[in-house]
């Protein structure tokens, strides 16, 4: 016939019928039902490929431009629902098409860099990237990895976006940041096992006890002749707990040597535990 319906169930839940996203759907159907509103009404299954996709685009494009603008807002003590809106728009894009996903990332990265935006917004636009971060997203997390309020959230972000421009930004890091900071990127450069931040972890080794610590641990997980190599310089400079921690990298780098069938390596990491200052326990595993 030549009448109209307009047919929508979202449940009756408080959140929906408070969402203003969802009101103006409604406030537009009824319009639309009255024939107050032009719309197209052509019958899905005359749609066409083409059409579909560009009203999954236009889709994409005004819901992210909409969640982007409340998760600048965003914070704890209030819309309790938005978090939960910003995990289901990300998971049900993630296996979307690259450009989307990038335009997705892109997006998220803009909320991080806003210096408007809440921090606890550029906190839960970090924990988004780390699931969808691209290499657009790469120069806005490295600008604040050392940064008071979102140094974590953003190390958060990069440790878990695969990639060689990632480890680059790590080791640059390494390079260039103190304290804290500098040893929690240097835990980072070790799990990723970024051969190329050796030289920059013996020297954090050389600075102090817990950093040579923490270097030890992280040229341990590395592995290989040049990180061995690195360690073996540390040894007549350690003593306590610290020495203990590069004995225990030494292990571990023999152990994966070996495991690679890397003969020669594994045999230099372990002869350097034959020695009286290292632990029984770990000398005897060597």
């Amino acid at each position: 016939g030549k009448g109209r319906v307009f047919y929508f169930s979202l449940g009756h839940r408080h959140d929906i019928f408070w969402t203003p996203s969802i009101l103006q759907c409604y406030l537009d159907g009824l319009q639309y039902a009255l024939g107050d509103l032009q719309a197209d009404a052509t019958p899905s299954a005359k749609l066409k490929a083409s059409d579909l996709e560009q009203s999954r685009t236009a889709a994409f494009a005004v819901g992210m431009e909409s969640m982007l603008a409340d998760l600048a807002g965003y914070t704890l003590s209030g819309n309790v629902s938005l978090a939960q809106q910003v995990d289901q728009f990300v998971d049900e894009h993630l296996s979307d098409s690259l450009a989307r996903r990038g335009a997705l990332s892109k997006g998220l990265a803009k909320v991080v860099d806003n210096p408007q935006a809440t921090v606890e917004g550029r906190a839960l636009a970090c924990r988004k990237l780390s699931m969808v971060g691209d290499d657009n997203a790469i120069a806005t997390l490295a600008k604040f990895i050392d940064d008071k309020h979102m140094g974590n959230w953003s190390r958060y972000a990069l440790a878990r976006m695969p990639g060689k421009a990632v480890d680059k930004v790590l080791v640059d890091a390494l390079n260039r940041t103190k304290g804290q900071d500098r040893l929690a990127v240097a835990v980072l450069v070790g799990e990723r096992r970024i051969a190329s931040g050796i030289s920059a972890l013996a020297d954090l080794a050389a600075s102090t006890d817990a950093a040579a610590g923490v270097a030890a641990e992280a040229l341990g997980q590395i592995g290989g002749e040049a990180a061995v190599d690195a360690l073996a310089k540390l040894l007549p400079l350690s003593k306590g707990a610290v020495r203990q921690a590069v004995d225990r990298a030494l292990l571990n780098s023999g152990d994966s040597e070996r495991i690679k069938g890397n003969r020669k390596v594994a045999l230099k990491a372990y002869a350097l535990l034959d020695d009286a200052e290292t632990v029984e326990y770990l000398r005897g595993a060597a």
